[in-house]
């Protein structure tokens, strides 16, 4: 992992939702952070199949992807009488993805335990979003009935400095 790629990631989102408290700014770096392992599970989950498709033989006879004599390894002969059968054509990418997925899966919990963190992460990133949408509508109303118009959203206190562009 590169931080300064973190970094930059981190302060798009600060040029992007300009927090302007500590509460923002958490919320901020809480949806920077949720969304930046998303990203990486995801490249783990494509290790997983990568592998498994690299390293494991798909079985397409236990296949309900794969219908009629390819899925019993049968060979396909359009031939005559005593010649020769052709080899079944090899598998499609989509269905050896597949299987190499469900082999993923069955094999042991990783599979399982990204998907959990997969579905942990987005109801972290859309739990800040959403309170930061909720923070923000409230003291826009506060700033309003207090006479005080529009806020503005300044990127005053920011960790980060370069984020804001700055040094």
């Amino acid at each position: 992992e590169c931080p300064r790629e973190f970094e930059r990631f981190l302060g798009a989102f600060y040029q992007e939702h300009k927090p302007a408290t500590p509460t923002e700014i958490t919320l901020v770096d809480t949806m920077a952070i949720a969304r930046w392992r998303l990203i990486r599970l995801a490249g783990f989950e494509a290790g997983v199949i990568n592998h498994e498709s690299q390293t494991g033989s798909p079985d397409a006879a236990a296949s309900p992807l794969v219908p009629g004599p390819l899925a019993s390894g049968q060979l396909v002969s359009d031939n005559g009488p005593g010649e020769r059968a052709a080899e079944a054509p090899p598998l499609s990418v989509p269905i050896r993805t597949s299987l190499s997925y469900r082999r993923a899966a069955d094999s042991g919990r990783s599979m399982e335990t990204m998907s959990r963190s997969e579905g942990r992460l987005q109801h972290q990133f859309n739990g800040a979003f959403d309170r930061l949408t909720r923070l923000r509508v409230l003291a826009e109303r506060t700033a309003m009935r207090d006479g005080q118009g529009k806020m503005s959203r300044k990127c005053t206190l920011n960790p980060f400095p370069s984020a804001c562009g700055s040094r």
